[in-house]
């Protein structure tokens, strides 16, 4: 999700939108390094979200819900959504009321609820480039997954 990160931040420099990051678009090489993939450079970010949507509503932000447009911002709650999906593999979560996902009880390492927390808010959302200079991204060392299917999971820290 660091390549992701970089990919987003090259992207938002140039001024572009996603607006449609999910979990089909993001793929990892050799289990190393993820990267977005199968962009549509034929819609502006609008267009891209609204068809992406329909498919993938738990990655919309309260913002899109509440009709304004796509934004750097929106495309950073997208990828903090497929953030915590790869940690937890669940899209079923708790919503605050301010329409954000609520990351209480789900038994988060403290670096990744910190950066969660700051892409999964309803304002103010961290951008790709401080997401990928952060210091969850930083760590060499394989971290373990307490969230897979009773086994434990050990993820490369360049994937994570």
């Amino acid at each position: 999700m660091s390549g992701v990160a970089q990919g987003l931040q090259i992207l938002h420099a140039a001024n572009i939108i996603v607006g449609s990051l999910h979990e089909n678009n993001i793929f990892a090489i050799n289990r190393e390094r993820g990267i977005i993939g199968d962009f549509d450079f034929t819609k502006d970010g609008a267009q891209r979200s609204s068809s992406s949507s329909v498919s993938f509503p738990h990655l919309r932000a309260p913002e899109l819900t509440m009709g304004h447009p796509a934004s750097m911002s929106s495309d950073m709650y997208a990828y903090g959504c497929i953030l915590l999906w790869l940690y937890t593999r669940n899209k079923e979560f708790s919503f605050k009321d301010d329409g954000t996902i609520s990351l209480h009880g789900l038994g988060l390492d403290s670096k990744l609820e910190y950066l969660l927390s700051h892409l999964l808010c309803s304002r103010d959302r961290m951008q790709a480039e401080n997401v990928k200079s952060h210091e969850y991204f930083q760590m060499t060392e394989e971290r373990v997954n307490p969230m897979s299917d009773g086994e434990t999971q050990h993820i490369p820290a360049d994937f994570a």
